[in-house]
């Protein structure tokens, strides 16, 4: 119970997480949770009960029946107890018991029909011949349910006998193909079991040499915890690239259908790209807010399937850049398909109210990450805008003129728009016409100053937009104007090239800390790194909260408050090996692996566990400290390296990285294989002769 809800107690926190982790492991978490309480219920209830309906309970109960049923006949119930009924015997006699059941009511009846008067039985003879065919019916019933059970029982008696036999002899079968391995496995057992020993015996003769190596490993791993990159969640490889394209804003629809079929027609010419689609402009409802437009595009690859994905997406990657680079005037972003909705790597954020100044330090901001050979792709969210021609009313003038500011915006909207002045109908069709002035009159300054303007009632004279406005000379306008808790902002982005987020982002701050910033202009770092750390921060909660629930289940069960510490040990003692595994294998501090640790806090004083309750065990049965430590962890070394090596082979197959998916379920496995072996073998050594150490300092006998 104690080892099942420790397991609860680790993965229980994990549903409060905040952030992209909880979105990834509350249902894994609520998965094991209700699973691990159903199978302890089970365990504790369910199984006892199944357990007294065990096959030799079942057997004395037929006996016992058997006995009282020959009792009941005026036979000798000795010989229905003698011996053990083979399975053909009680088979046979459960089919003669039910054979005569079907009969049994014709026997009460011709017995009664025997012992009545020849009056009852005259009177009686019509009801009888009345109730013949419903005893007919319910006898043919009866025994046509007995033959088809009869045969049923024939049948999976004999699939059962065919499968036993067949178990057999699969069983010898592996048993002989496998028995040098297992006599190996014993061999080799009964040699680690005796090196164990001796080095157990050698440990707790030296405690403190024990303690300082331990010690020491402790200080040298998180030592190389600086070295070992952090990033939010893994990048997936699935031989998929999607590309975002943004021509210049005067770029038309079908120019920009033209350009991307020739940037399609050059992609496909690449090596390893299997098939290309792509999506040219979208409607204006949907462009709105969106920075999509009839100038944009985005083109999907799919490459050829391969062994090394990464290496083949680089190459890609890289003759892909060249192609887009060629085009004039063509602003493009790369990027892979997402398992989550989440924002840009690397975020420089600049808040500010005047646009000039913000437009200033992005341009500043921009340049300085084209330089840093970490960072790629580097855009910024302050696009070209569609040119602007400003309109200022005189307000004396229109008074002049009775006219309004109203009648002046109408027809300039319906000049440049337009105005649905009729409809065509064909057959059910409604197309509505449309009627406005020809865009080379409206599309310079010279057009709008020459556009007429009536009054609505038609009395007022005709002027020109000219008499009545200020027209400015055409200008750019901006392409959005993004706004940050009520504060313009303006966004540069940028994807990390090989390095880790943690990398890029002190690149970042490098390549920044020499601008200077305007009064009134704030810059930071945002994006996934803000995730990051509130992701870590909620996940290191989470840890803390599993290891507190750990130990109450523990007190609880040793009735202890030093007990569970020694067994709490494990937790840092599988930091040695999580640590180790990470560097060796250059993989980066993520959610995934943060989960992987706080679940070898449940996994990890199992093992623990298993040796300080046997420990007390023997204890209590009157052995000394020393001599019960020796003995306890001597037996349960089997179980502990068994529970250890299943759980490592089981997540093998997720740490060699198959299958779709794999970057985010390896890093996972490989930190909780590492750190499970590294305590396994540091707590078979050090838990001992801390709790040797407590029990000194407590004053418990020491040895025989």
């Amino acid at each position: 119970i104690a080892s099942t809800l420790t397991t609860v107690a680790v993965f229980l926190p994990i549903v409060f997480v905040e952030g992209v982790a909880g979105q990834i492991f509350t249902d894994l978490a609520l998965s094991v949770v209700f699973s691990l309480s159903a199978s302890l219920l089970v365990a504790v209830f369910f199984i006892p009960v199944m357990a007294a309906r065990s096959p030799e309970l079942l057997m004395g109960q037929m006996q016992a029946a058997a006995a009282k049923e020959a009792e009941e006949r005026g036979a000798d119930a000795e010989s229905a107890v003698v011996n053990e009924p083979t399975v053909p015997s009680r088979a046979r006699s459960s089919n003669a018991g039910t054979f005569r059941a079907i009969f049994e009511p014709w026997r009460r009846l011709a017995r009664r029909w025997r012992e009545s008067s020849w009056v009852r039985r005259l009177l009686s003879l019509p009801f009888q011949l009345l109730l013949l065919p419903y005893w007919v019916v319910r006898t043919l019933v009866h025994l046509l349910l007995w033959f088809v059970l009869l045969v049923l029982k024939v049948v999976l008696g004999g699939l059962l006998m065919v499968g036993r036999l067949l178990g057999r002899a699969l069983s010898r079968v592996i048993g002989l193909v496998l028995s040098p391995v297992f006599w190996a496995f014993e061999l080799g057992f009964g040699g680690v079991r005796k090196g164990y020993e001796l080095a157990l015996a050698a440990a707790l003769r030296n405690r403190a040499l024990v303690l300082i190596i331990a010690g020491l490993l402790l200080f040298g791993s998180y030592k190389f915890l600086g070295r070992i990159g952090t990033e939010l969640i893994p990048e997936v490889h699935q031989g998929e690239l999607i590309v975002d394209l943004t021509f210049p804003v005067e770029t038309t629809l079908s120019e920009t259908a033209k350009r991307v079929r020739e940037i399609e027609r050059e992609t496909h010419a690449i090596a390893d790209v299997q098939e290309t689609s792509s999506l040219m402009g979208v409607r204006d409802a949907v462009s709105e807010g969106s920075g999509k437009g009839a100038n944009t595009g985005e083109m999907t690859l799919i490459l050829a399937p391969n062994s090394d994905v990464v290496q083949q997406e680089a190459v890609v990657i890289d003759a892909l850049r060249e192609v887009l680079n060629r085009q004039p005037g063509l602003a493009y972003e790369i990027r892979r398909p997402t398992l989550f909705s989440l924002r840009v790597p690397v975020e420089v954020e600049l808040k500010g109210d005047i646009l000039d100044d913000l437009k200033r330090v992005s341009r500043e901001v921009e340049q300085a990450l084209l330089s840093v050979t970490e960072l790629t792709d580097v855009s910024t969210s302050l696009r070209r805008g569609y040119p602007e021609i400003l309109v200022q009313l005189d307000r004396d003038a229109l008074a002049a003129r009775g006219l309004n500011a109203r009648q002046v915006s109408d027809a300039v909207r319906q000049g440049i728009l337009g105005e649905d002045a009729t409809a065509f109908r064909s057959l059910e069709r409604r197309i509505d016409i449309a009627v406005r002035l020809d865009r080379a009159d409206i599309t310079n300054r010279e057009g709008l100053e020459s556009l007429v303007v009536k009054g609505r009632k038609g009395d007022e004279p005709a002027v020109m937009l000219a008499s009545v406005a200020t027209i400015s000379p055409p200008t750019e306008g901006p392409s959005e104007i993004r706004h940050i808790e009520g504060t313009r902002v303006v966004l540069v982005e940028a994807t990390p090239n090989g390095v880790n987020l943690e990398d890029a982002v002190a690149s970042v701050y490098r390549a920044t800390q020499s601008i200077r910033l305007p009064p009134g202009v704030t810059m930071q770092v945002t994006g996934q790194s803000i995730e990051m750390e509130t992701a870590q921060r909620s996940l290191f909660w989470a840890l803390l909260l599993a290891v507190f629930l750990v130990y109450i289940v523990m007190a609880t069960r040793f009735e202890s408050v030093t007990s569970p510490l020694v067994i709490l040990l494990t937790i840092p003692l599988a930091g040695v090996g999580v640590i180790g595994a990470l560097v060796l294998t250059n993989i980066a501090l993520s959610v995934v692996v943060f989960i992987g640790i706080i679940m070898l806090a449940g996994i990890v004083v199992n093992n623990a566990i298993v040796l300080v309750d046997y420990i007390i065990q023997l204890q209590q049965r009157g052995m000394t400290r020393r001599g019960a430590i020796l003995d306890a962890c001597s037996v349960r070394l089997r179980p502990v390296l068994i529970t250890t090596l299943t759980t490592i082979f089981g997540l093998l197959p997720l740490a060699l990285g198959l299958g779709a998916g794999a970057e985010i379920r390896a890093p996972m496995a490989i930190a909780v294989m590492a750190g499970l072996a590294s305590s396994t073998l540091l707590t078979l050594i050090v838990v001992p002769v801390v709790y040797d150490l407590m029990g000194a300092v407590g004053g418990e006998a020491t040895s025989d």
